[in-house]
């Protein structure tokens, strides 16, 4: 058997949900054209997925890009991809979706900022240095979001690349 016959088999096995990757953007799902395609973004590093991931009051605030659809869309028919979880704390198991990285980085600093006010606590930050590794998104008092990524993930002491968007 064929590796095309044999990804028809396993796509028809698994039912009819459509399967997505991001575009060379890193932020757009587009449906994967084919089933292996996929597949390589399921084993891939989770950071090409992540949209942000912090650290409060002994929860976990994460947002990702799920890759299937399945869970509804939003209020423009758009699938919704992405998805922010609490894992631990008071909000333990509070989960959001959304339909853009966009709305996911802006839902992922509103938990991140509830989380906040339920623990009374500020995020953690992963390098002994104090810079935030990884991905890690807040709102200013403007309403605009900030988000700081280290450009050297577990880096003692990495770079910041910061940059804003407009809500």
């Amino acid at each position: 058997m064929d590796l095309l016959t044999f990804g028809q088999l396993l796509r028809s096995s698994l039912g009819e949900v459509n399967r997505y990757v991001l575009a060379e953007d890193g932020r757009t799902p587009v449906l994967a054209e084919y089933y292996f395609a996929w597949a390589e973004w399921v084993t891939a590093d989770i950071d090409r997925r992540r949209v942000g991931r912090d650290y409060v009051g002994g929860a976990i605030v994460s947002t990702v890009f799920l890759l299937e659809d399945g869970f509804g869309d939003d209020t423009e028919g758009r699938p919704l991809l992405f998805e922010t979880q609490v894992l631990g704390g008071p909000l333990d198991a509070t989960i959001t979706r959304y339909g853009t990285w966009e709305r996911a980085e802006r839902g992922h600093a509103q938990m991140l900022a509830r989380v906040m006010q339920v623990t009374g606590q500020r995020p953690l930050l992963d390098c002994a240095c104090g810079h935030a590794a990884g991905r890690h998104i807040g709102i200013q008092e403007d309403g605009r979001l900030q988000v700081f990524e280290c450009l050297v993930s577990g880096c003692a002491c990495p770079e910041y690349r910061e940059g804003t968007t407009e809500p």
